[in-house]
């Protein structure tokens, strides 16, 4: 006979295998109902349109075919200045390429605009070539007159503006690089005994003329300055585009004056042929106050002018106070008279 203790786990058994068969009906059913909402689900997104998204980045402003050229290895304190200056000048589709030295390029990039223009595409920076020291004109004459300097560091140029450290454009000219890329080669006149030179101090030149006459001639060392060379050899090519001389003073000031040139390249090696623009002093206020930004590349000669200029003032007003005490001494004389 059962005890009363007893029923309860007679039951136990059938009530387990009751409750698992509904856990696994209820898990088979809810997946079910799953799988049906899922495919739901994709019925109704396979119906929404299809939409595809291709990202092209802008294109950028420049392309290459415009540049201009600064090559100066010696870490200069306006560097940073004539750089952004020289920026600000161009026009809005030109680049500037810096080649420098590692000390150099250390300190322009210390400053923040200039890392803005180089990460806006327009200036970029490079390390110079070689033996492109200031110190060795030879080997900077042979850097500028190879073609494979020209196809490493300005593979797409076609107008090259070639601007030193010694050389600056004017932001108060109503001229700018666009209105002479009809000409092959714009440079700042000057006269050699009687023979008109175009100076490639601050010139614009036209890469494919530069480069038909590499292609065909190579400069000796010791010969003329790479500049000197590459004009005496693009001036004669047939059909060549140069402006006149009276056109090309206007583009930049060296040993010829201009009242309103585009640039002016002053060189200290060449004072001599400078002498008769500079002397004037009439010339040098107007010069300044038309571009003074000349005052970035003489900074130690404006110093001397200004020197010279209170001398100048100085004994002027010496002679006009002597003057005055002579009258004021006669004054009283012809009054105790």
């Amino acid at each position: 006979m059962e005890t009363v203790s007893e029923k309860p786990k007679r039951w136990r058994k059938p009530l387990f295998v009751v409750l698992s068969l509904a856990v696994v009906w209820s898990v088979a059913l809810a997946a079910k109902r799953s799988d049906t909402l899922h495919q739901k689900v994709q019925h109704h997104v396979s119906q929404l349109p299809s939409v595809n998204i291709h990202f092209k980045p802008p294109p950028s402003r420049y392309n290459g075919t415009k540049v201009a050229l600064l090559m100066e290895e010696r870490p200069i304190k306006q560097l940073t200045a004539l750089l952004l200056h020289t920026i600000y000048v161009v026009p809005p589709d030109w680049q500037l390429l810096y080649l420098g030295s590692a000390e150099s390029l250390a300190q322009v990039n210390r400053s923040g605009a200039i890392r803005h223009y180089q990460t806006d595409g327009k200036l970029e920076l490079k390390v110079a070539p070689q033996g492109a020291s200031h110190d060795a004109p030879e080997q900077r004459n042979h850097i500028l007159t190879d073609v494979a300097f020209y196809k490493e560091y300005l593979p797409k140029a076609e107008w090259l503006l070639m601007h030193r450290a010694d050389s600056i454009l004017c932001s108060n000219s109503r001229l700018d690089l666009n209105d002479w890329l009809k000409y092959d080669w714009v440079g700042a006149p000057w006269s050699d005994n009687g023979q008109w030179n175009s100076g490639g101090g601050l010139s614009l030149r036209r890469m494919s003329r530069i480069q038909q006459v590499l292609r065909f001639q190579s400069r000796q060392d010791d010969q003329d300055s790479g500049d000197k060379w590459l004009w005496d050899r693009i001036k004669v090519i047939p059909q060549i585009k140069l402006p006149q001389f009276e056109v090309e003073k206007t583009f930049a000031a060296e040993g010829i004056w201009d009242e309103r040139p585009m640039g002016f390249h002053i060189p200290a090696s060449s004072e001599g042929r400078l002498r008769d623009m500079w002397d004037d002093s009439g010339r040098r206020k107007e010069a300044f106050e038309y571009c003074p930004e000349i005052k970035m590349i003489l900074e130690m000669k404006l110093e001397r002018e200004r020197c010279e200029e209170k001398v100048e003032a100085s004994a002027e007003d010496d002679k006009k106070a002597e003057a005055a005490k002579k009258s004021q001494q006669r004054s009283v004389r012809t009054q105790k008279g």
